[in-house]
């Protein structure tokens, strides 16, 4: 199976290493999930832009609940 590598910050564009130093400064981390968004740095906005959307909506707690359900449902060993 093919595997895609975690980029570090200074190997993606200028416009996914703001995005991404963005989210060391929320999470303290960048999660490796949104670091290998950041070769496709649409990708990486249009997922932030629709976990933004729904946030004001759903408690965080059922946020997870949603992600967690949608892996095992897919067998997602992440």
């Amino acid at each position: 199976m093919a595997r895609i590598g975690i980029p570090r910050p200074d190997q993606t564009s200028d416009r996914a290493r703001r995005t991404l130093e963005h989210l060391q400064s929320a999470f303290g981390t960048i999660p490796n999930i949104f670091a290998a968004m950041a070769l496709s740095p649409n990708l990486l906005d249009g997922v932030l832009r629709i976990d933004g959307a729904t946030t004001s909506e759903l408690p965080a707690a059922y946020r997870e609940l949603a992600y967690i359900r949608t892996s095992a449902i897919n067998g997602c060993e992440y």
